[in-house]
């Protein structure tokens, strides 16, 4: 499904995705004014965003919490949705931080 997906976009597309990653700005210095319970969740095998991100995005906010996703890549709803509903469920009825 998601292969199919990718064939049917056009490059346009992609085109605007990569124009609009280059422009975006830092806002790691931004994190620690999120001051919400925050859940940060990553596929396992994700080869968009490095691995020590999603660590670092966790620890930067105040509340933060990661979940990793086996079996799961950038597409982790699509790719582990069951597997995502369920941390997600897990996170949400934890009771107070």
């Amino acid at each position: 499904m998601l292969r199919a997906r990718q064939r049917r976009m056009p490059v346009s597309g992609y085109v605007r995705q990569l124009q609009a990653l280059a422009r975006d700005c830092p806002t790691v210095d931004l994190l620690s004014r999120i001051a919400a319970d925050t859940l940060v969740v990553r596929g396992r095998h994700d080869r968009v965003v490095h691995p020590d991100e999603a660590p670092l995005l966790a620890a930067s906010v105040g509340r933060g919490a990661l979940a990793l996703i086996e079996d799961a890549g950038d597409c982790t709803p699509i790719e582990q949705r069951q597997a995502l509903t369920a941390v997600m469920r897990l996170w949400l009825t934890r009771g107070p931080a």
